[in-house]
């Protein structure tokens, strides 16, 4: 009896402890949206981390530098509205219960820093956590909105990310 006291107690405990999962490859798309051109472009530099315990906490970063349209000049031009010098890193964390992330499809909200502005931001997970999407609105972070022949990009930037856990 003492013995299976014992085992479920350590069985109890290792339930109990927190599971880590670190960002093998992370990939973030973006579109952006003139009223006669569509530009799209990607980071590979994602990096972050789940702690799982009661809930599961997650951080992501991405360097601002690391975005490429495959264009220089506009890259050249969007590190200089993001401010990218002063602040070289978006970062997104959030927290989802353990049961969400188990099923591996859920909508959470994520603390999205981008300028040193903070704003929280509905995100929807699917396949398992591989796979992420939001919809980022850059004048919530204090930053202008680009123009191309004074017409301004679209006010919703729709990013999607694709993730590999280990």
């Amino acid at each position: 009896m003492k013995y299976f006291l014992l085992l479920a107690l350590l069985i109890s405990s290792l339930a109990l402890a927190a599971e880590e999962k670190m960002l093998a490859q992370g990939v973030a798309h973006y579109t952006v949206n003139f009223v006669s051109k569509t530009v799209t472009g990607s980071s590979p530099e994602v990096k972050g981390k789940v702690v799982c315990q009661e809930s599961c906490e997650f951080l992501l970063a991405i360097p601002i530098k690391s975005f490429d349209s495959g264009d220089s000049n506009r890259d050249l031009n969007m590190l200089t509205i993001m401010n990218a010098s002063e602040h070289p890193v978006v970062t997104a964390r959030g927290s989802v219960s353990r049961e969400s992330w188990q099923k591996g499809e859920f909508t959470t909200e994520a603390l999205i820093s981008l300028n040193g502005v903070a704003a929280t931001y509905p995100v929807k997970v699917s396949q398992q956590g591989e796979r992420a999407h939001l919809d980022l609105i850059l004048e919530r972070h204090q930053l202008q909105r680009p123009s191309l022949f004074t017409v301004k990009i679209e006010k919703i930037i729709p990013m999607d990310f694709e993730f590999k856990w280990r």
